[in-house]
């Protein structure tokens, strides 16, 4: 089988609110500095392809504190298929970000798919923010949280895909 270009994957917005991440929804006079657990989120692109093994391409990773403190992520945040059947967990990107993102800030990082075989169905693994805390109160509210965009910057070279028509052009 030849290789072909297909269309981005869909840009995916995944939004974890500050309650999910244990969060209150209230005023609170001081906000400890420590660790936020960030729950896994499931995304879903079996409406495009089951699977498809790439030869190049990338993914990019936004991410915007919506949040009234401050918040760093010490570790990196993971991809991972999401496969039952047949069992597949593998890692299909990593996104580091260094930067503290204060209230309204958002920043990104990209991950390579090259040689990658990504399913149709993959997961965020559960991860971790920092925060140094408040000088002052501050007001958590139902909309307060993280959003995560998700995107493929550029048109990926498939091998093999259970694509029933490729979206693309057959590569001679």
């Amino acid at each position: 089988m030849g290789s072909f270009s297909i269309a981005p994957i869909p840009s995916t917005n995944i939004t974890v609110t500050g309650s999910e991440m244990g969060l209150p929804t209230t005023t609170v006079p001081l906000f400890p500095s420590g660790n936020i657990p960030v729950p896994a989120r499931s995304l879903d692109f079996t409406s495009q392809f089951d699977y498809v093994r790439l030869e190049s391409g990338f993914l990019t990773l936004t991410i915007t504190n919506n949040l009234p403190i401050p918040i760093d992520f010490p570790q990196p945040v993971v991809l991972k298929n999401n496969s039952a059947s047949p069992v597949d967990s593998t890692v299909i990107a990593s996104f580091s970000f260094g930067d503290t993102l204060t209230q309204g800030q958002s920043v990104s990082a990209s991950s390579s798919l090259a040689s990658k075989f990504l399913r149709g169905s993959v997961r965020t693994a559960s991860t971790q923010i920092h925060t140094n805390g408040s000088a002052g109160s501050v007001a958590f509210t139902a909309s307060s949280g993280i959003s995560l965009t998700l995107s493929s910057g550029t048109h990926c070279r498939q091998r093999q895909s259970s694509y029933s028509e490729p979206d693309g052009q057959l590569d001679q």
